[in-house]
């Protein structure tokens, strides 16, 4: 389903909404499954549900972590699963974007089920956050890129992980 708003402060390139009707903790599991199912090419792949990551102001209970080896050098990535109702806000991408820089990750990533307002697209940006949306639009945006979860091509999150092309 569209929205019929496309006020400036929603990103049109991401403003469709899911057919999901799950709850917030099996759109989690939905993330952590889909992950897992990434035809990867690097060691010791690792996804892991509500793992507890040490930061340097405490301890975070992230939705998800991806933990694997490429080249020799060991990746951390925070995932966030938002199943919200209304588009992502900026300060969710700041919050990850803290959470990152306070436990050492290499990588952040919101995955959600809505669209993400243009302040969220804009920090993601300019800091580095993947951002994914978890259903297939029917057309491509312009502008900041969005990338697509869908459990039928989980390949493409490989780009999203580790910055680099998908080997398929």
């Amino acid at each position: 389903m569209a929205l019929k708003d496309h006020s400036p402060e929603v990103a049109f390139e991401t403003s469709r909404y899911p057919p999901a009707d799950m709850t917030p903790a099996e759109f989690e599991q939905f993330v952590v499954e889909t992950l897992r199912s990434i035809n990867h090419d690097v060691d010791d792949f690792e996804v892991t549900l509500h793992e507890m990551v040490e930061g340097n102001d405490g301890t975070y209970d992230m939705d998800a972590t991806v933990r694997f080896g490429l080249a020799g050098m060991d990746f951390l990535v925070l995932v966030e699963a938002k199943k919200h109702t209304h588009p992502i806000k900026r300060e969710v991408s700041q919050i990850l974007h803290q959470k990152v820089q306070s436990s050492g990750a290499q990588k952040g990533m919101i995955v959600s089920t809505v669209p993400f307002q243009r302040g969220a697209l804009d920090f993601a940006k300019a800091h580095g956050i993947a951002l994914v949306t978890a259903y297939r639009p029917t057309s491509e945006g312009k502008g900041t890129r969005v990338t697509l979860l869908d459990p039928r091509h989980p390949e493409h999150l490989v780009e999203v992980l580790t910055d680099v092309s998908a080997r398929i």
